[in-house]
């Protein structure tokens, strides 16, 4: 396939190799690592699919920038730059340099030159391989990265949430569930009305009502309110406390109560 030529320099490299070397130590020489488990996956997510020939790219480019020189002129195809651009994402990701080493003037401008050497090696393809064989052999690079990313980088692990954070939204959570049952009746499904109270709850929290937790939590009677409009829109009415009661919903009950009481009378 037809290449690009680059000057990389020392300290550019420095910021590539940590990449390429974690994703070599995963891959394995040549894929030895990988379990029949990880090869079957191909079956089941087909945006991630294991590609030898994709993962020689990811070694060749790791070979060609093995130099010991201040700088060296490398000559890579356009998978080849895309594989050294992922290897460089990857560094910024997992935080394998320094971050005075990621923000160096010398190293600023490096993704858009990588960027740039492998739209020229990609027209170059274009020419050699025509438009069709080279949006087959993309898609493939695409879906091999993909496979790359779930099976050979760590996933981002969850932040860990303060024990004060946690402890208010407990609190929060429980006086939602409470004030909750305050507005239905007695006789109401405990679980379903705490599940409503923990929609309620986290529909706040997303913006969706224009108003937050802690406002809401601050007047119980506004939050009982709130709660009964919620809970009319989604429950029956007659589910609700005859204070939180539409209008319409104890005029329609005084009537049938009037009603009970004219036909006593006449018997």
């Amino acid at each position: 396939m037809e290449t690009s030529t680059l000057t990389f320099y020392k300290h550019e490299v420095g910021v590539i190799m940590p990449g390429l070397d974690l994703i070599f130590k995963e891959m394995g020489t040549p894929f030895g690592c990988l379990t029949e488990l990880q090869f079957r996956a191909n079956e089941v997510y087909r945006d991630r699919c294991l590609d030898e020939e994709m993962g020689d790219y990811v070694l060749s480019c790791r070979n060609k920038l093995k130099f010991t020189g201040a700088w060296c002129v490398v000559d890579l195809n356009c998978f080849e730059f895309a594989a050294a651009a992922n290897a460089f994402r990857v560094v910024r990701k997992e935080k394998l340099v320094s971050k005075d080493m990621l923000a160096s003037p010398s190293v600023a401008g490096l993704e858009r030159k990588i960027e740039n050497a492998r739209r020229c090696a990609k027209r170059s393809a274009i020419k050699q391989i025509g438009p069709a064989s080279y949006k087959e052999k993309a898609d493939r690079w695409g879906h091999f990265v993909e496979w790359m990313r779930f099976n050979l980088l760590s996933p981002r692990l969850r932040r860990k949430t303060r024990n004060g954070v946690w402890l208010l939204r407990k609190e929060q959570r429980e006086t939602m569930r409470e004030l909750a049952m305050q507005v239905v009746v007695e006789t109401a499904d405990q679980t379903q009305i705490y599940h409503l109270a923990d929609l309620a709850r986290r529909e706040i929290r997303r913006g969706r009502h224009g108003t937050t937790l802690r406002a809401l939590l601050a007047d119980h009677d506004k939050a009982r309110q709130f709660l009964a409009i919620f809970f009319l829109k989604r429950l029956d009415p007659e589910i609700l406390v005859p204070e939180f009661q539409p209008l319409c919903v104890l005029q329609s009950n005084c009537g049938e109560q009037l009603k009970r009481a004219l036909q006593l009378d006449a018997d």
